[in-house]
């Protein structure tokens, strides 16, 4: 008679714990909200290229190139679910490389139509280059709450 009292008392106490231990709910990754994209009406001609990767110009969430620097090669590094640097001025005629360092793709768009990237696995870039002066946002076309801007003096 003990035996099965100890039995029932452990099934008692044991059991609840096993099921929440089962029944825990899980931890998914955080899902930043989506934010609309600011769409400018500013039009911009502008043509591709396929420059070699420059260095990331930096970690800083604002970049400028040095006031009367002539065109040059910029990086901005998508680690996850951002670009580095997310604000970006540059001379005209230099370019821009963005490179993909998460591990998910995503897609380089421009939101007024001046360029658009396939997408980019992790590893892959895109390279554009900006003839045009004036302010160039983007986003992620697959994350469209990561955004960007570049500013072309």
């Amino acid at each position: 008679m003990k035996k099965y009292l100890l039995l029932i008392t452990m099934a008692v106490v044991v059991a609840p714990l096993l099921i929440a231990g089962c029944a825990a709910p899980s931890h998914p990754s955080p899902s930043p909200s989506t934010a609309a994209s600011k769409v400018s009406t500013h039009a911009a001609t502008a043509k591709a290229s396929t420059s070699a990767i420059a260095p990331v110009t930096s970690s800083a969430a604002t970049t400028s190139a040095t006031a009367g620097a002539g065109a040059g090669s910029f990086t901005v590094a998508i680690p996850d679910f951002s670009f580095q640097p997310s604000t970006l001025a540059i001379p005209v005629g230099s370019s821009v490389t963005w490179r993909n360092d998460a591990s998910v793709p995503h897609q380089i768009v421009s939101n007024t139509g001046a360029f658009t990237s396939s997408v980019l696995n992790t590893g892959n870039t895109y390279t554009h280059q900006f003839s045009q002066a004036g302010t160039y946002p983007y986003h992620c076309g697959i994350h469209p709450y990561m955004t960007g801007t570049i500013t072309v003096r």
